[in-house]
């Protein structure tokens, strides 16, 4: 049985014990919505949100954490390729997703751009 001390020192070194300011946060998640099961590209959501590269990826790595986010990698036989191809990003909460796209109803859901993917 873990102690307190046990507990705390676990919660600080999780991935996701980013300080997170939520305005950046809303932005980050919104960006993500719209590249849904797209290719992630962490220098290009930097650029437009203004921070460096290894700021998105940390954000990215503690929503990967909390189950929010997915990367899923491409599989290729050959393992160098595999490595160098970019990974697909996806929010997993539907419900998210359709309130980060503004998609309120089934029916705005049918007319969206996106709807293969929601």
């Amino acid at each position: 049985m873990q102690g307190e001390g046990g507990r705390d020192c676990t919660r600080r070194s999780s991935p996701a014990a980013v300080t997170a300011d939520p305005l950046f946060l809303r932005r980050l998640l919104t960006m993500l919505a719209h590249q849904h099961a797209g290719l992630f590209n962490a220098s290009a959501l930097a650029g437009s949100l203004g921070v460096s590269c290894h700021t998105v990826q940390r954000y990215v790595d503690a929503l990967e954490a909390v189950f929010l986010v997915r990367r899923l990698s491409p599989w290729f036989r050959n393992v160098g390729k595999r490595l160098t191809k970019a990974p697909k990003v996806y929010l997993r909460d539907s419900g998210l997703l359709h309130h980060l796209l503004n998609i309120g109803s089934h029916d705005e859901l049918a007319n969206h751009p996106s709807r293969r993917y929601a």
